[in-house]
């Protein structure tokens, strides 16, 4: 195998893999969003009634305040109403639904390009199943969510984070993975990365 093209194949398989930690983390993100939201609607929606259609004598009881419990339960609707429309308009749905499918589609590429580091073919059919390789890997990069920049270094920190802490459990697996993240942190912060 040409040592450009094995080089090459490093590359993707490295950029594959941040960018499958990437979308994956950016997936969870807006699903946890998507979530707490929807139970913070339904919740809230469910005391608004309830306090609707209770006396006003005991809703006194359970919420003094100087404000008259109509104005309160009005607040609290209109509080509700505003998160409704802030959910709809970020849509953390449909943006966790596409970082998963670039997460699995990077996954996928990133499975095929392992395969092709360990190939035992040579010559101009290592060259056509590269080519092939690579034209699928631009796709996916044409086709998919992509990463935002302002967001981009917090992902690499995590991905490269959960590479040295994979590392670690690998010689110890017994560690505790959040000391293990304070002791890289101890590391990279204040000691500047001295071991």
């Amino acid at each position: 195998m040409p040592e450009a093209l094995q080089n090459e194949i490093d590359r993707m398989f490295r950029v594959s893999d941040l960018l499958v930690t990437a979308h994956s983390t950016l997936r969870d993100r807006y699903a946890f969003r998507q979530r707490a939201t929807d139970i913070i609607l339904l919740a809230g929606g469910a005391l608004v009634a309830a306090f609707t259609f209770l006396d006003p004598a005991v809703a006194r009881i359970l919420l003094p305040s100087a404000l008259p419990v109509p104005a309160i339960v009005g607040l609290a609707g209109i509080g509700i109403f505003v998160a409704s429309l802030v959910q709809m308009k970020m849509d953390w749905n449909g943006r966790s639904a596409l970082h998963r499918r670039a997460a699995e589609a990077y996954l996928s590429i990133k499975h095929e390009l392992g395969r092709a580091r360990c190939s035992s073919e040579e010559g101009a059919r290592y060259v056509e199943a590269f080519t092939r390789i690579r034209d699928h890997y631009e796709g996916i990069g044409a086709a998919s969510i992509p990463v935002p920049d302002r967001l981009f270094p917090r992902l690499e920190q995590i991905h490269r984070l959960k590479v040295e802490v994979s590392k670690a459990l690998d010689q110890r697996p017994g560690a505790s993975i959040l000391l293990l993240r304070w002791k890289f942190w101890w590391r990279d912060t204040i000691r500047g990365g001295k071991s």
